[in-house]
């Protein structure tokens, strides 16, 4: 391991060459002495720990690394493969693909994404992209001991701002209800405002497995994956899980079964031994809620965040909730509770009038 200093056109530069572990020569050239004997040390101090070094690393981009990188994540689904493959398509591999990926630097992150927001992305997208990057990075270091530091920093995480989801509150979810009761769908919206189920979870509710009248419960086994398309056999989160069925769904779903040519709960409108569509799903809602005249931002989600108007005008608590809704943690429930605006309002309405040490006539 040795520091030769070359001359060129850009001026003095300083080459710092080694062999590696594999027995190919690395090296690495930087404008300052100061920064190549700090690369010096780190390697020294690399060896000293018993770590790897890799002569390749220097001719691997990160369009390589990035295809080995995803060949290696053989246990991810094929819906999250397709969504990394997306965003490193039309984000990164423009930026910085070519780039061999012991060339990567704090700046070019910052770069993509700047651009990214200036291309109006949304806080949520440039969030997902930064933590893609820092993934595949951190894997480079820990897996493939490629580089021995992360230039994603966390200094470059976009903050994201919390909004509140649309939904409905207490009325507009009973008006709702009444409206869309023998229209299209009807049972699915209802299943998805009374149990709080998402839409792909109604796709795949068979009479026979997943609807205990016996006990009033509806068993959730499974999920339609929309990036995948196709049914897998357990929920999002993974754990198989029961919500109770209120009296009026269960009466509306008694009905429904006396009158169904079909296993499946909720059926194609073209084909009743299909099951439902989530897009024919969405947009039938659409239409619904544009004729109901409430909320046309409502979507199918929605509906789910909208459960919390019926059961807690009814007395339900967050830790209820998050029975209801199947979530592991009371933390992703609150996300789901709305209208603390309001009663913030109240709270500072009260706060206004209360008075102890003035005389009261």
């Amino acid at each position: 391991m040795a520091i030769t200093k070359r001359r060129s056109k850009k001026g003095i530069r300083y080459q710092v060459k080694l062999r590696g572990d594999d027995g190919k020569w690395v090296s690495e050239t930087f404008g300052t002495l100061k920064e190549a004997k700090l690369y010096e040390n780190n390697q020294i101090s690399k060896k000293l720990k018993g770590q790897t070094l890799n002569g390749d690393a220097h001719k691997v981009s990160l369009n390589d690394f990035f295809t080995m990188w995803m060949a290696s994540s053989c246990q991810a689904s094929f819906g999250w493969k397709k969504k990394q493959k997306q965003m490193f398509r039309d984000y990164i591999a423009p930026e910085i693909g070519s780039l061999k990926i012991t060339r990567v630097k704090a700046a070019h992150i910052s770069k993509i994404l700047q651009n990214m927001q200036e291309l109006g992305r949304g806080e949520q997208t440039r969030r997902h992209v930064y933590n893609l990057l820092h993934k595949i990075f951190d894997d480079c270091i820990q897996d493939y001991e490629y580089i021995s530091y992360n230039p994603v920093k966390r200094k470059l995480i976009p903050k994201l701002h919390k909004k509140e989801q649309e939904h409905l509150d207490y009325e507009e979810v009973v008006f709702f209800l009444k409206y869309v009761r023998s229209l299209d769908f009807g049972l699915a919206i209802w299943i998805q405002l009374l149990a709080g189920l998402r839409a792909c979870e109604i796709c795949y509710l068979r009479w026979s497995k997943h609807i205990d009248f016996k006990n009033s419960e509806i068993k959730i086994r499974g999920t339609y994956r929309r990036s995948e398309k196709r049914f897998v056999n357990f929920p999002k989160g993974k754990d198989w899980h029961s919500v109770k069925i209120p009296h009026e769904l269960l009466l509306f779903l008694k009905e429904a079964k006396l009158r169904s040519k079909s296993d499946w709960v909720v059926t194609s409108l073209t084909n009743t031994q299909n099951p439902m569509s989530y897009n024919s799903y969405l947009k039938v809602l659409k239409r619904h809620t544009k004729n109901a005249e409430i909320n046309p931002n409502i979507a199918t989600h929605n509906l789910r965040h909208s459960t919390h108007s019926i059961y807690m005008s009814n007395g339900a608590t967050e830790e209820d909730m998050q029975l209801i809704l199947g979530h592991k943690c009371v933390t992703t429930t609150r996300r789901y509770i709305h209208g603390r605006h309001r009663a913030k309002k109240r709270v500072e309405e009260i706060t206004e009038s209360v008075e102890i040490f003035s005389s009261r006539s």
